[in-house]
């Protein structure tokens, strides 16, 4: 499938880039700027299209904010090809399938789609993307299949459910983390102090919070703004406020328990929402063990805001932060800002990163010994990549044996006296004889 996407340089638009990359798509970008483009695209393996070759997609995906969304349509719609399927990203429908339906005439796939998630999840594992279909066929076949073979829960709706649903969905969540973050900047509180009480609620709380405030003001405007059934909910939300507000003046702890108990009515199936909850609190505090149990080891760690990596020694673990030691350093990180890499991840980033070291081991073995499978018994017991460099028999070797040199390759991080000591124990042990 050739696809094109339509702001590709964007944050979103970039995921979706390599996510189709991955899948086996054939991936063209465009955007505004071709500079910037072209020079995006080469760095990422892309094609950058300026608009010359719109005839010859199956695909073209509107990665674009929702106010330009109608006026690309127009754009782009009269110069591509029959069969093609013209597909938007929009978070609000009504506006954007509106336009699309407008085309229904022509030999063209049109459906709109809006998935549920930000551009920083590493996987589409479990994501909701809506869809609203408005012309299908094999190449809507072919995209669905990609977000159902992604793991995502692709399913069909309504513009007017979508928009509907998601003004509570995103329209009210948004707005009352717009509204307690504005609060507690006005108590005056440092942030970071407060964590230092924090309850696993207050945690979920503050963290849901930041991933609105922090990641693109611009995005999380347009979606309150954009959505027409966002109006109701704002007013329904400060009356609500009131309400409560009213109650609690009275000082009735009996009023508000009522008022309380009738709210939960709402959660049919409370305790699967409990357990969902518990699933989130539970998730910090496992990663708090993990690393506590790799105090005086070594771990590599990604800094989810910054996007820098660190490659240390955990010396302490508390409540809120890592202590990592990196060579003579030592570096405190906020344990909900990390990500641990997994051991694989771990070793392409010192691939990548870190200069690389050799020690070489010769050494006697029967005559009937699998060399590759010693290299590979080495390789589980001490940790790091071993290769066979050379065997042979001759004059100076025992009847019935054979000479063996393997070579270890390690990290300059690594400690190599340690490493050295590992691999001799480890050839003493097989009963091997070191020459």
């Amino acid at each position: 499938m050739k696809v094109l996407i339509v702001g590709g340089t964007g944050s979103f638009g970039a995921f979706y880039a390599k996510k189709f990359s991955e899948y086996g798509f054939d991936v063209a970008i465009t955007g505004r700027d071709s500079e910037v483009g072209g020079k995006f695209a080469q760095k990422n393996g892309l094609t950058w299209d300026d608009g010359a070759a719109l005839g010859s997609y199956d695909i073209v995906v509107l990665s674009v904010p929702n106010e330009a969304a109608p006026q690309m349509i127009k754009r782009f719609a009269p110069k591509i090809a029959n069969k093609t399927l013209l597909v938007d990203l929009c978070s609000v429908k009504k506006g954007v399938v509106k336009e699309l339906a407008k085309l229904k005439k022509r030999e063209i796939e049109l459906a709109s789609i809006h998935p549920m998630h930000g551009p920083r999840i590493s996987s589409l594992v479990g994501q909701p993307v809506p869809c609203v279909v408005i012309k299908g066929g094999k190449n809507l076949d072919a995209l669905k299949k990609f977000f159902i073979e992604s793991g995502a829960n692709f399913f069909v709706c309504s513009a007017e459910e979508h928009d509907k649903t998601l003004a509570v969905v995103q329209g009210l969540t948004h707005y009352s983390q717009f509204v307690s973050a504005a609060v507690i900047k006005e108590t005056g509180l440092n942030l970071k102090d407060t964590l230092k009480f924090g309850t696993p609620n207050y945690n979920l709380f503050l963290s849901g919070m930041a991933r609105v405030i922090l990641q693109n003001p611009e995005l999380y405007s347009q979606i309150q703004l954009s959505n027409p059934h966002n109006v109701k909910i704002r007013k329904m939300f400060s009356k609500k406020a009131k309400e409560i507000e009213k109650i609690c003046s009275k000082s009735s702890s009996t009023d508000l328990q009522k008022y309380i108990i009738e709210e939960a009515r709402l959660f049919k199936d409370p305790e699967a929402f409990l357990i969902e909850s518990d699933r989130a609190a539970n998730a910090f505090n496992f990663v708090v063990s993990i690393l506590k149990a790799r105090i005086g080891k070594k771990v590599v760690v990604e800094n989810m805001l910054t996007h820098s990596f660190h490659n240390g020694l955990v010396k302490e673990v508390y409540a809120h932060d890592l202590v990592l030691k990196e060579g003579h350093n030592e570096t405190t990180i906020s344990i909900s800002k990390l990500r641990l890499l997994t051991k694989q991840e771990a070793f392409d980033w010192k691939q990548l990163t870190l200069e690389k070291r050799t020690l070489d081991y010769s050494f006697l073995v029967p005559d009937t010994a699998v060399s590759a499978m010693i290299a590979y018994t080495l390789k589980k017991v001490c940790k790091c990549y071993f290769e066979v460099i050379d065997e042979f028999k001759g004059a100076k070797i025992p009847t019935g044996q054979k000479s063996i040199t393997v070579r270890a390759h390690f990290f300059a991080d690594d400690d190599k006296k340690e490493l050295d000591f590992k691999v001799k124990e480890t050839i003493n042990g097989l009963g091997f004889s070191l020459r």
